[in-house]
């Protein structure tokens, strides 16, 4: 199955692999539900959020520092919290226009639980298994 893969995403998915057999039980059924519950969506919504991660993905490494504090403050608010802090001055001078648009669209998310070493969508996975930039099915 792997052997058809260029060497260097055949050593990505080998690595994937070695983190989720190093994974407890209870992580493993975890990002098998995570996974199911991201294919449920519809595949334009699936499409939205795998372009909201490349994105992010692209931004320089202090920028993506700043905003998954920012995410993960947004991300624990109640849900009129988080519009009035979107909504806020500090909110739009501390972010750019692009960079707004990303921290609303996975703000709405669930929160990232544990799994894989803390690896995760805004840390280098999107749902359905893929890395930042990745195309193409998760198998």
């Amino acid at each position: 199955m792997l052997e058809g893969l260029p060497p260097a995403r055949r050593e990505r998915v080998e690595a994937r692999l070695r983190e989720f057999e190093n994974l407890t039980p209870e992580a493993r059924e975890r990002l098998r539900r995570e996974y199911t519950e991201f294919q449920q969506l519809p595949p334009d919504k699936r499409d939205a959020i795998r372009g909201l991660f490349r994105r992010f993905s692209e931004l320089p490494p202090h920028r993506r520092h700043e905003l998954r504090r920012e995410l993960g403050r947004l991300r624990s608010m109640p849900s009129e919290d988080r519009a009035e802090r979107i909504a806020s001055e500090q909110f739009r001078s501390n972010y750019s226009g692009q960079e707004r648009e990303m921290l609303e669209g996975l703000a709405i998310l669930p929160s990232p639980r544990s799994g894989m070493g803390g690896r995760g969508p805004l840390t280098g996975t999107q749902p359905g298994g893929r890395s930042a930039g990745q195309q193409g099915p998760a198998n």
